[in-house]
């Protein structure tokens, strides 16, 4: 990686380079067939130019950086893992794996590693303003400092599953960040974790009555979904796959859209309590779906409580729901794309209002409150079993067009197009437009000037709501 300061650039081994904040996209080598990775990059101090450079020593310039020699010619002991610009833009250091430094251009040699036995590889480098130093970054996050470079700490006492692969100095010189490799994240929130359990997505339709909630299950769903049902009423898909949950529910039937929204996320399961023969015959016959219901087959995963009235009242757990999981069913695929550290909206983004969808019988509203989106129903706290209001760390709310069922009445929202956007993250909202293409592609959500807008890793709620459906105040 490299940094301008407000913006940075990442390149991938295939040449393949990403940008951040106000970094300038300038090209890559990502559609040429390389016969070694490349491993790292640098800037130009225009910003408008950079470089990147190969495993064996290879330079490839970009924009405004000019070509100041390479060591691809020469035979090297130890390879290449990273470079860094002098201040002038007229030369460049490499740097290999021991630490041994390669000077090109206007670049000074100021001392290496390389005589040094390491207790863990170099990864990378960086200088400081005036090219008077520089800094080595080993793969525990150690540092090696050179020249006029000062020492401002290292992660080699960090515990952490994933090494360093790169580091970039503050545009003062009086600091430098690392990066680490990209470990594994949850699918459906974007948060970190050791490793992704083998399961796929569970989604279990909970009950919106009055006679309902407070729900159990709501606030350890990663994904909720809220849909328009009958009456006015709605009813909400809580999917799972990062946490167990000991009681979710009350359970209830299934719906037309639900074939519309699961696609998305890979094969998944969907329990649910019945529904007419048009609507379990289209679960029963799509593909991506299975579904569980309290039939013999299914019967063991539910349970009736005391605690509500019927047919309010039917509970499961995921760890009986996931039980009938297919072994072939992997774990689902992730319909968001989320923000890296150190990543905000877009520039479009304002102060969050509270926002209310109308439903026709009922009303959702969120509002932040400085820590999370919390939500209220009708105009009173929604809370949930446990009588905690049901909050968010992201809220989308999507302009969805309903029409009424021919087979069975019921709404039926029509997910696949495109519609107005208001993305809540972080207090602010960006307004946009929010696309999909089939039922089997995720939503695609972009501002109004066509920037993508990603959401914080965490937990998400989506609200499809009805077309003229949605006020802020």
């Amino acid at each position: 990686m490299t940094s301008s300061g407000n913006g940075y650039w990442l390149a991938a081994e295939d040449g393949g380079v990403f940008v951040y904040g106000d970094a300038a996209y300038l090209g890559s080598m990502g559609s040429v067939a390389l016969n070694r990775p490349i491993v790292g990059m640098a800037a130009t101090p225009s910003g408008n130019g950079y470089w990147l450079v190969a495993s064996d020593g290879g330079v490839f310039t970009f924009g405004d950086a000019g070509y100041h020699g390479s060591t691809g010619n020469i035979a090297l002991n130890k390879p290449v893992v990273g470079m860094a610009s002098t201040p002038s833009g007229a030369g460049y250091w490499l740097v290999a794996s021991d630490g041994g430094i390669f000077t090109f251009g206007d670049a000074p040699y100021l001392g290496s590693t390389g005589a040094i036995t390491l207790n863990q590889p170099v990864v990378g480098m960086a200088s400081t303003p005036s090219g008077a130093g520089y800094w080595l970054v080993a793969a525990d996050g150690g540092i090696f400092t050179f020249g006029g470079a000062g020492y401002f700490g290292s992660a080699a006492s960090v515990v952490r599953e994933e090494p360093v692969v790169g580091m970039a100095a503050a545009p003062d010189g009086a600091g430098y960040l690392m990066t680490r490799a990209a470990g594994p994240t949850w699918p459906l929130t974007g948060t970190a974790t050791r490793a992704v359990t083998d399961r796929p997505a569970l989604a279990v339709k909970i009950d919106n009555h009055s006679f309902a909630r407070g729900q159990w299950g709501l606030n350890q769903a990663d994904v909720v979904v809220e849909e328009l049902v009958e009456g006015g009423l709605t009813r909400f898909i809580a999917i799972f796959h990062s946490a167990d949950v000991a009681i979710v529910g009350p359970v209830r039937s299934a719906r037309e859209s639900d074939v519309e929204i699961l696609p998305m996320l890979g094969p998944t399961l969907l329990a649910y309590s019945g529904g007419n023969n048009t609507v379990r015959g289209i679960v029963d016959a799509h593909p991506a779906i299975m579904g569980i219901d309290p039939s013999a087959e299914f019967g063991s995963a539910f349970y009736r409580t005391s605690q509500r009235t019927g047919p309010h009242n039917l509970l499961s757990s995921t760890a009986g729901l996931w039980a009938f999981a297919p072994d072939e069913f992997g774990p689902p695929v992730a319909p968001f794309q989320y923000m890296l550290p150190g990543e905000s909206l877009t520039t479009s983004a304002v102060s969050a209002p509270e926002v209310t969808v109308s439903f026709g019988s009922v009303t959702a509203s969120w509002e932040w409150n400085g820590l999370t989106f919390v939500r209220s129903h009708s105009g009173r706290r929604h809370v949930d079993s446990s009588f905690a209001q049901v909050w968010s760390n992201n809220v989308v709310v999507l302009e969805t067009p309903y029409e009424t069922s021919g087979a069975t009445g019921s709404p039926i929202a029509r997910v696949v197009g495109s519609g107005a956007a208001y993305v809540f993250v972080d207090g602010q909202m960006v307004q946009g437009i929010w696309s999909r293409a089939s039922t089997a592609q995720s939503w695609s959500f972009t501002d109004l000037a066509g920037q993508p807008i990603e959401l914080r890793p965490g937990r998400t709620w989506v609200e499809l709501a009805p077309t003229g459906s949605i006020t802020f105040g």
